[in-house]
């Protein structure tokens, strides 16, 4: 075996990491907060960050074997861990890439209220869970990944949509200050004309008032 492949400094620092994280991991979901109407970002938080504990268990993992030690117990092998693992994977669904098209810093992360509210009643009334979640999976990436389109096809569709939009809601915005110019315009006309009758019309009034008729 090269020494390339023999657990170095670096190894044991992350073979540390991984026992730490998988010992918390594996009493994470009794800290689950109970879902509500109410506390939505109390539960995504813990959501969030169980989630972002689970990539570090896997990067630790990962890197720790790169460099050579290959003891270390699979995350498959810890049943309350994978249990944790495959409860997230039913509720969330990552971009396919950590930096999506759209520009946001981390990946945008949809998740189902009702999927969370039905795993937490059938775990407290003890009831086993189902095997399948949804008949079309829709919080699924892989359905995402399988699709003839790929995400960034959707992106740039959705784009397009916002786009013709904005060019719609544009051209009618300047439509409506042509029309707004146009009545103006003719305001002026018929204020031009109400004054010049108004101006005209005392001398007829006096003519009438004397009986007087001018003939050419």
């Amino acid at each position: 075996m090269s020494a390339e492949h023999h657990p170095n400094t670096t190894a044991a620092v992350y073979a540390l990491r991984f026992c730490r994280l998988l010992e918390i991991l594996q009493d994470e979901r009794a800290t689950e907060p109970r879902l509500t109407t109410r506390n939505h970002a109390e539960w995504l938080a813990w959501a969030h960050g169980a989630r972002w504990l689970v990539r570090m268990l896997f990067d630790s993992r990962a890197r720790a074997v790169a460099h050579g030690d290959a003891a270390l117990p699979s995350v498959r092998s810890q049943s309350d861990v994978q249990a944790l693992v495959e409860y997230l994977d039913e509720v969330f669904a990552t971009l396919p890439s950590e930096h999506s098209a759209l520009g946001v810093p981390f990946p945008a992360i949809a998740w189902s209220v009702n999927q969370v509210a039905a795993e937490q009643a059938d775990s407290e009334a003890g009831r086993p869970l189902p095997s399948v979640r949804y008949l079309d999976r829709p919080l699924q990436l892989s359905t995402l990944r399988s699709s003839a389109e790929g995400w960034d096809s959707l992106v740039r569709r959705m784009q397009a949509i916002v786009q013709t939009q904005r060019d719609a809601s544009n051209s009618a915005r300047i439509e409506a200050m042509e029309t707004h110019a146009r009545l103006t315009a003719v305001e002026l006309q018929l204020d031009g004309l109400s004054r010049r009758l108004g101006s005209t019309s005392p001398q007829g009034s006096e003519g009438a008032a004397d009986g007087s008729v001018e003939l050419s």
